[in-house]
């Protein structure tokens, strides 16, 4: 049995919108699919450390500098979002780095 994958239009859309939005929607989840095949997001550091400071930590150390920023990034999220019709970032900001597979520095 296959499985089935529904995407969300807002229901803003009109009708004659409605294939391009979904066209859209599904060009972007391919985009996104290619990226993360090689890619992976992790939190971005650089408010607490700099990248060299990063490669002569312990693993304690990375690990205490990475909970500060998961801690930071978490607050953004809580505080920062405003529910609307969509999920929409309002305050602060969220670090993220686009990192090749195996070259993750918190993995």
């Amino acid at each position: 049995m296959q499985d089935s994958y529904h995407l969300v239009m807002p229901n803003c859309c009109a009708r004659a919108d409605a294939s391009a939005v979904t066209f859209a929607q599904v060009e972007l989840l391919a985009v996104l699919a290619v990226l993360l095949k090689s890619y992976t997001l992790e939190i971005d550091v650089e408010d607490f450390v700099d990248d060299e400071a990063i490669k002569l930590m312990s693993a304690e150390q990375k690990g205490d500098v990475w909970m500060k920023a998961a801690a930071k990034s978490k607050f953004v999220l809580r505080q920062g979002m405003r529910h609307h019709l969509t999920m929409q970032h309002k305050e602060g900001k969220i670090a993220l780095r686009l990192v090749k597979r195996g070259e993750e520095r918190f993995a």
